[in-house]
C-alpha cells in the first residue's frame, strides 16, 4: 500500500525501468519543485497529470508529463536542505553545493543532463545561513558543486564572507577543473574558504583522450594546476580515467606523471553512465560490455577500449593503483604533502590495512576478471 517514489540522475534517464520495476512515481531531473508537488496531489491521477517534470505508472500504460523549467538562482536560494537528529550523529562530513550546473558538456558526464548547460549560483547569504545549520554536523566539508570556480568573482566574494563569519575551521573538500586553478584569485579565496584538499578531473595526460570527450582542459593546464596546488599547499587528489584510446604506452605515461604530481588519485576506467553521448556511442559501436549496475562503481571496465583488451585495460588500471599506492610512493608522497598526518593515515590505509587490496583482489573482482578475460 505504500507509494514508492524515485528521483535522481540514473532514473531521470531510466525512468521506464523505475516504473516497471516497482515504483509508482519517478520524479525527473531537479527534485526540490516537483516533489512537493507530488505529495500535495495525495496521489491523484488527474492531479499528477498537472504536474511538470515527473513520470508515473498509470495501470499499464507510463505517462510522462510536460518538462519542468529548471530552477532559477532565487529559488535555489529559498531551500535549505533537511537533516534529522540521527543523520548530523551519524556522518562526519557536513556537505553543501554553492552551485548548480555546468557550461561545459564532455561526452561522459551525465551533469548537463541532469542540471542545465550553464551555472546557477546560489546566493552568498544563503551559503552563509546553511554554513551555520551545518556547522556542528562532522569535521569536514565537503563544498559539492562541479566546479567551485565557475564564477570566479562570486567565490572570492563567498570566500571573504566564509572568512569573516569565521565558518572556515572545518577541513574544506571542492571539486574543480585545472582550467580554474590557472587564476591566481581563485588560489587565494580557496585557502580563504578553508578548502585543504581540491579534487581535479585531470582525466588524462594523452591529448587525444582529452580532445575525445570533449574536455575544455588541455595537458599543459593540468600540469599548471598541479604545480600550482604544490605551491598553495593545497592537496591534489586527481581523477583519471581510462581506456578510449589509451595505449599502455599513454597510461604509463599518465600515471609517471599522477605520481610526481599528486597526493592522492582515483584511477577509473571510462563507464557509460545513462543519458550521456558516450553511452550513446559505445552502444551504436557495440562496446557495452556489462549491464550489471553493481559494477558501475569506477573499478571495473564497462566498454571495450579502442587500443587495448578489455582484460588489459583492467590489469593496467588495477596496477596503476598498486604503483601509485606502493609504500616507496606513500613515503615519498608524505614527504612533500601538504597533510603529512593525512599522508600518513592514507599511507597506512592502503598498504598496512590493505585498502586496494581488498577491492582489486576480493573475491568479486577477480571473476570480473575472467569474464573480461573470456570476451577479449
Amino acid at each position: 500500500e505504500i507509494k514508492i517514489i524515485f528521483g535522481g540522475a540514473h532514473f531521470t534517464v531510466k525512468y521506464k525501468e523505475a516504473l516497471n520495476n516497482g515504483a509508482d512515481i519517478v520524479v525527473l531531473k531537479e527534485g526540490e519543485g516537483a516533489l512537493p508537488e507530488v505529495l500535495d496531489t495525495g496521489f491523484d491521477y488527474k492531479k499528477l497529470s498537472r504536474v511538470k517534470g515527473i513520470a508515473y505508472k498509470q495501470g499499464n500504460k507510463i505517462i510522462l508529463t510536460k518538462p519542468r523549467p529548471f530552477l532559477t538562482s532565487e529559488q535555489l536560494s529559498s531551500i535549505h536542505p533537511y537533516y534529522d537528529k540521527s543523520f548530523r550523529k551519524l556522518t562526519n562530513m557536513a556537505v553543501i553545493e554553492t552551485m548548480r550546473g555546468c557550461p561545459y558538456n564532455c561526452e561522459q558526464c551525465g551533469v548537463t543532463n541532469l542540471y542545465g548547460g550553464h551555472y546557477r549560483i546560489k546566493s552568498i547569504e544563503w551559503v552563509i545561513e546553511e554554513l551555520k545549520r551545518i556547522n556542528n554536523i562532522g569535521t569536514t566539508i565537503f563544498y559539492t558543486a562541479d566546479n567551485i570556480a565557475g564564477n570566479p568573482k562570486h567565490l572570492s566574494d563567498l570566500s571573504l564572507a566564509i572568512e569573516k563569519e569565521n565558518l572556515n575551521k572545518k577541513f574544506g573538500v571542492c571539486q574543480i577543473n585545472s582550467i580554474s586553478l590557472r587564476n591566481p584569485e581563485v588560489v587565494k579565496s580557496l585557502k580563504r574558504m578553508g578548502i585543504r584538499m581540491v579534487c581535479v578531473g585531470y582525466e588524462s595526460m594523452n591529448p587525444k583522450f582529452l580532445t575525445d570527450i570533449g574536455k575544455p582542459c588541455s595537458v599543459e593546464d593540468n600540469q599548471e594546476a598541479a604545480r600550482i596546488l604544490r605551491e598553495a599547499g593545497i592537496w591534489n587528489h586527481g581523477m583519471i580515467m581510462t581506456g578510449g584510446r589509451d595505449t599502455k604506452e599513454s597510461l604509463k605515461h599518465t600515471l609517471k606523471w599522477a605520481i610526481k604530481n599528486l597526493d592522492s588519485a582515483q584511477f577509473f576506467p571510462m563507464g557509460n553512465i545513462p543519458g550521456t553521448r558516450f553511452d550513446k556511442r559505445m552502444r551504436e559501436e557495440g562496446r557495452v560490455l556489462c549491464e550489471d549496475y553493481s559494477k558501475a562503481d569506477g573499478h571495473h571496465v564497462l566498454v571495450r577500449p579502442e587500443n587495448l583488451s578489455p582484460y588489459e585495460l583492467q590489469v593496467i588500471t588495477n596496477n596503476m593503483y598498486f604503483k601509485f599506492y606502493s609504500p616507496l610512493n606513500n613515503i615519498r608522497r608524505i614527504i612533500k604533502s601538504p597533510d603529512k598526518t593525512f599522508a600518513i593515515a592514507l599511507g597506512i590505509y592502503t598498504n598496512l590495512a590493505g585498502g586496494v587490496t581488498r577491492v582489486l583482489k576480493s573475491k568479486e573482482h577477480l571473476e570480473y576478471l575472467k569474464f573480461l578475460k573470456s570476451v577479449s
